[in-house]
């Protein structure tokens, strides 16, 4: 498999992670690696792609696993442990964050963006985010918008086209396909037994 990781985003990755800056002559590109984690995740974003369209929230997520995991496994900084546990968001700075993610729920959000409204590195904000809330910025966002978007199915005057761009889906299919992933019917049978 071939991938490609921006070097500035690694360089970010290893600052928040090891506290260092990131040169070349840090970076061990063997020939031929085989490495079983780095492969997994690999595979589990190739499978998710294909099932899903995936979202810059998304997207972001992916490359920092990927980043974390290139710089853990193929860094010469990879060989000294990295930060523990990065601790919660202050609520302050959580509010903020939920705050900016439902005035923008029907826009493609950027994880940076949500990190600038921490006041944070990416990187920290997406480690820190999972540790105050439980989930990740990306499913949270999802929960939210199939939230909304089940709020406003049990209006029968509102098209699903808009519910679904009033929701940050890119299309109805886009809506259709993540709505019965999470909660196993369409939105148009949600909004019938809604109905009833």
């Amino acid at each position: 498999m071939q991938f490609h990781i921006p070097f500035d985003l690694m360089g970010m990755v290893c600052a928040s992670l090891f506290g260092k800056a990131l040169t070349h002559d840090h970076l061990r590109m063997p020939a031929d690696v085989l490495d079983a984690r780095l492969y997994r995740s690999l595979e589990r974003i190739r499978h998710t792609a294909s099932s899903i369209e995936p979202t810059n929230l998304l997207l972001d997520s992916w490359a920092l696993i990927l980043a974390e995991t290139f710089l853990l496994r193929l860094s010469s900084h990879g060989e000294r442990n990295g930060h523990g546990p990065f601790g919660k968001l202050p609520a302050r700075g959580i509010a903020r964050v939920v705050d900016y993610i439902e005035d923008g729920i029907d826009h493609d959000l950027r994880l940076s963006s949500l990190a600038t409204v921490a006041g944070m590195s990416t990187y920290h904000f997406a480690r820190r985010f999972q540790e105050t809330v439980g989930m990740s910025p990306h499913s949270y966002v999802l929960g939210r918008r199939i939230e909304r978007a089940g709020a406003l199915l049990r209006r029968r005057d509102v098209p699903l086209v808009d519910i679904a761009l009033a929701c940050g889906f890119s299309s109805q299919s886009h809506l259709t396909t993540v709505f019965r992933r999470c909660l196993g019917v369409t939105p148009g049978e949600y909004r019938r037994r809604a109905v009833i």
